[in-house]
């Protein structure tokens, strides 16, 4: 379950996710719940992933799969709770909007009341950067191999 405090509650998305497979013959014992939050303007939407767990009814001494259980869809970021879209969204107000991210925490508390702490933001910010430098090394070359009088030095 999410630790955050929400001064106002954001809109809940629950989706059930079930294991691959035949799970008629096995017994439901239970779920594992994984909450993310995600943004879609101008909402703050926080999603439930209920991933169903099945046992196998007559279980066997040794055996590797008796316990089945769904995959999560994969998130940009595994371990956080950001989504692709609040990453997208942190992102583009930051260097689009040029909103520094105490602007933002600030917008976040007093739209939807949620207490966003700078150094969770930061945590997810680094790993974003690494996330992006595909897309980084690829402009840059363009931006290099154009006849552009006024090259661009670009320190790496």
């Amino acid at each position: 379950m999410l630790r955050i405090n929400f001064t106002c509650k954001p809109i809940l998305e629950e989706i059930i996710l079930e294991p691959e497979g035949l799970t008629p013959d096995m017994i439901h014992i239970g779920d594992e719940i994984t909450e993310t939050l995600d943004y879609k303007p101008p909402v703050l939407l926080k999603r439930c992933y209920i991933r169903r767990k099945y046992a196998v009814k007559n279980p066997v001494e040794d055996a590797t799969g008796n316990i089945v259980i769904a995959d999560l869809p994969s998130r940009p970021l595994p371990k956080a709770i950001a989504e692709a879209s609040l990453l997208a969204y942190l992102w583009s107000s930051k260097f689009v909007d040029h909103l520094p991210f105490y602007r933002q925490i600030e917008m976040f508390r007093r739209q939807f009341g949620w207490e966003l702490h700078k150094a969770t933001l930061n945590d997810w910010f680094c790993p974003s950067c690494t996330l992006l430098q595909p897309l980084y090394e690829c402009h840059s070359k363009q931006v290099l191999e154009t006849d552009y009088p006024a090259r661009v030095v670009v320190a790496f």
